[in-house]
This record gives C-alpha cells, structure tokens and sequence, in this order.
C-alpha cells in the first residue's frame, strides 16, 4: 500500500508518519508544502491547515499521523 503524505520540514509528527509507513512495510510518497505551491494552494481550498495531511493510494483522505495509526492498526 501507498499513502500520499504532504509534509514540511521540522515536523515531529510528519517524521513519526513516514516512519510508521516504513516500519509496516509501506511506501509513501511525500509532497513537501514549502516546495510545492499547489500543494500549499490546494491544502487551503481544503481547509486544511496543518501537516502531515495523508490520504491512501484510492485516493481515500486518511487524515494526520494519529489517524494514519488507526488506520493501519485496522487494516
């Protein structure tokens, strides 16, 4: 399984998220918010203010680390 995680740098909870998809033997690819404009842009048009924001390779919005834990406890 994939995960999308947009990220930045310096956050503890970004950091715990990647290391949670490595540690379970997944694969993310990451999108940091301070390099991407669009991502930036399109975070806003969602309303989203905080990072790590992480959706699933269907495409499903997981939401930040806590909820990515969940997520992959139940799978």
């Amino acid at each position: 399984m994939t995960f999308i995680i947009i990220t930045q740098e310096n956050c503890t909870y970004c950091d715990k998220a990647k290391r949670l998809i490595v540690e379970n033997k997944m694969h993310s690819v990451s999108y940091n918010i301070r390099n991407s404009k669009w991502v930036k842009d399109l975070l806003g048009k969602a309303s989203l203010t905080t990072v790590p924001q992480i959706w699933n390779s269907q495409g499903n919005y997981i939401g930040g680390y806590e909820e990515l834990d969940k997520y992959i406890k139940n799978l």
